[in-house]
């Protein structure tokens, strides 16, 4: 009676601890599951800010490229204006040199004759550094009416030296309507708007730059 009085008494014990216990055990699973859960939460939210750090660095980068091709591109342009006034300077001098050659010819007026034909040799040479420039940064439209222009210069130039006294004169409407067309690219390079006046004279976006320009 005694060995079966401890054997009930044992059953109920256990019964009795179980009833704690397992409750106890189930919450320790949960608040291993829960622990589980922040680790992975932590994780991955530490994976999305490494990645969204990434995408704004890129971003950045990006957003910095085109604002230094943007400011490249307009030095460019900048400098293409200051390039042509120089030519246009030196195709007058040059002209101004050789319509009277032969005439009183003197040797100070040959020397000075030289010199102005490197002056307008370097004008030019900076002109084409600057075309190929053009050519790199801006549209292909842009590229050509800049290219028609130097090619233009060339061409007056070497009529100039030659000896063709008319030719500086009988260029001019051709040379105001090039660089008309070339302004009006720049213009539009740069996000500059019109002006009614500049409209009626810059480019009529027709794809050959030649027939932008009057003959």
């Amino acid at each position: 009676m005694e060995i079966a009085g401890l054997w009930v008494g044992s059953v109920i014990a256990s019964l009795w601890v179980g009833s704690f216990i397992k409750p106890y055990l189930g919450e320790k699973a949960k608040n291993l599951a829960t622990h589980e859960d922040l680790d992975k939460l932590v994780a991955q939210m530490q994976a999305t800010t490494e990645a969204t750090k990434r995408i704004e660095a890129r971003i950045s980068d990006e957003v910095w490229d085109r604002q230094k091709q943007w400011e490249l591109k307009r030095d460019v342009l900048f400098d293409a204006l200051k390039r042509m006034a120089e030519v246009d300077d030196a195709l007058l001098l040059l002209n101004t040199a050789y319509v009277n050659r032969g005439l009183n010819e003197t040797e100070t007026r040959a020397e000075h004759r030289e010199a102005v034909s490197q002056r307008w040799y370097r004008t030019m040479s900076h002109l084409d550094e600057t075309k190929l420039l053009i050519a790199t940064l801006c549209e292909e439209e842009t590229a050509n009416g800049f290219g028609t222009l130097v090619s233009t210069y060339y061409e007056i130039g070497q009529e100039v030296m030659g000896g063709k006294k008319t030719a500086y004169w009988d260029s001019q409407v051709k040379q105001v309507g090039i660089i008309g067309v070339v302004r009006s690219d720049i213009r539009r390079e740069l996000g500059v708007k019109e002006s009614p006046t500049s409209q009626s004279t810059g480019s009529s976006a027709v794809p050959s730059p030649d027939s932008r320009i009057p003959e």
